[in-house]
């Protein structure tokens, strides 16, 4: 259970304005660090914490209605403040029970005023932090949402109602996701939208296949118990495993012993584990391959398994092979960032003095790297004693060791998947500035940078080395993400 937070401590957070984006000047690159590494190893995003207890949510609404007052009543200052509370909550890592509290809230509003998107945040993010039953709530936000939606709102709760659906075909809830498909219908139809109607129909038989897969998926299973070799039994378990699950550690396995001969070819391809560049692009493709004419789940997770043998490959590759490889990953990347909802860039958070209190400004910053000599990192900022908070989410395609470098003319705090990796409180004597080493896991993993100024010429840098490579680079844009 997560204990009494003290609530007092987070009044100076919580009273944050937003204000119009800032311009901020591109630097040079900085050059090779030569500090000791100190080696961190980050296996995994934080595990999911207990729903705070009824008593510390209490306590945390009282403080949230003296900063925001009650819940207007006219429908677009409704949905504005959904959009505030939802936007702090994805800042707050240092509260989790005021988190909690601004995103039940937020996701409540977004529902009540036909915000789909709203919802969807809200249940996600919920889902990810919190040990609940994140399907349930959105699926009945969503109801709420699609009972009240009206014109320019009918196309992104259908589109919503279809992307959770997505989510409840992978857990195997079918009558949930059948539910909400016949939801996005109902709003196709309303709305008179045809595509709408077609997309949600098509859904509808994608379901019913994932269910067809599903029983056979299952007495399959019964079937292995009894013969272990029975072929075309490995084929059908491993084939839901592998195309609606996505578990192709398990699945693999059974695809090698089963009678589908493409399935089977790829699976071998995949078991052998390559370690040349020109069989592991080999192997990305018998998956790839296999996506043409899959339907949405199958191919998203095949195209995924083919994604992972080809980042395996990518560095040495050249030529044709890596104009391939590259224009694959990117339509991959596309996808992904679009189903979780993720917009480009980290969310910066500027402040007028170096204790990060008075908050005078907000932008989206796509890469860390800036000169700011004498000037002001913003317009309402003052040129020293100013701090800023970046935040978002790194996006890590290649797992293993990658090391990271912070350049700065002051303090500095850097924290990933909720560990602090650096944090110095004057970097202006250590020119090369600190460098840690840490073993990542795939995925996208949470990012915090922490920057105060207290004079002279403000320099900040955010750099890596990535897994296998020797060269310093600036984090690039490609790889920093935020939520919509």
């Amino acid at each position: 259970m997560v204990g009494r937070v003290p609530w007092t401590l987070a009044l100076g957070w919580m009273a944050w304005a937003t204000m119009a984006p800032a311009a901020a000047k591109p630097s040079s690159r900085p050059t090779a660090p030569t500090p000791a590494v100190v080696t961190v190893r980050i296996e995994s995003p934080s595990t999911r914490i207990a729903v705070p207890s009824e008593a510390d949510r209490s306590a945390a609404g009282v403080l949230i209605d003296k900063v925001h007052g009650p819940a207007p009543t006219d429908a677009p200052q409704r949905r504005a403040l959904a959009a505030t509370l939802l936007d702090q909550a994805n800042r707050t890592t240092d509260l989790p029970v005021a988190r909690y509290v601004m995103l039940c809230r937020g996701g409540q509003l977004a529902a009540d005023t036909a915000d789909a998107a709203g919802v969807m945040r809200a249940a996600d993010l919920l889902g990810r932090l919190y040990d609940l039953d994140a399907m349930a709530m959105r699926t009945e936000w969503l109801a709420k949402v699609a009972a009240i939606a009206l014109g320019a709102d009918i196309a992104p709760a259908a589109s919503a109602c279809l992307d959770a659906a997505e989510s409840a075909i992978e857990t195997a809830d079918y009558p949930v996701a059948n539910r909400l498909a016949a939801l996005a219908e109902t709003l196709g139809h309303r709305g008179k939208l045809m595509e709408v109607i077609s997309a949600a129909t098509a859904w509808r038989e994608e379901i019913r296949l994932a269910q067809l897969a599903f029983d056979a998926h299952q007495l399959a299973l019964a079937t292995l118990q009894l013969s272990p070799d029975d072929a075309p039994a490995n084929a059908a378990a491993g084939r839901f495993a592998c195309l609606i699950q996505g578990d192709f550690d398990h699945g693999v396995a059974m695809l090698c012993r089963g009678n589908d001969a493409r399935l089977r070819s790829a699976a071998l391809a995949d078991q052998a584990a390559p370690t040349t560049p020109a069989e592991q692009v080999l192997a990305g493709n018998g998956w790839w391959d296999l996506s043409d004419g899959a339907g949405r789940v199958a191919t998203r997770h095949l195209r995924d398994r083919a994604a992972m043998w080809y980042r395996k490959a990518r560095t040495p590759l050249a030529g044709l092979s890596a104009a391939l490889v590259d224009q694959r990953l990117a339509m991959l990347d596309a996808d992904e960032a679009a189903r979780l909802r993720l917009a480009p860039g980290l969310s910066a958070e500027i402040f007028a003095d170096a204790t990060f209190t008075t908050p005078v400004a907000r932008r989206i910053d796509p890469t860390i790297d800036f000169n700011f000599g004498d000037a002001a990192p913003a317009d309402a900022a003052p040129r020293d004693e100013f701090s800023i908070r970046w935040t978002g989410l790194l996006r890590v395609s290649e797992p293993g060791l990658h090391t990271f470098v912070v350049t700065a003319n002051s303090g500095v705090k850097l924290t990933l998947a909720d560990q602090v990796l650096l944090d110095e409180p004057d970097l202006s004597r250590k020119r090369s500035g600190l460098k840690v080493a840490v073993n990542l896991p795939a995925g996208y993993l949470p990012l915090r940078l922490e920057f105060l100024d207290h004079g002279g010429l403000a320099r900040i840098h955010l750099s890596w080395i990535k897994p296998g490579q020797s060269a310093l680079e600036i984090v690039p844009a490609g790889v920093l993400w935020h939520g919509r």
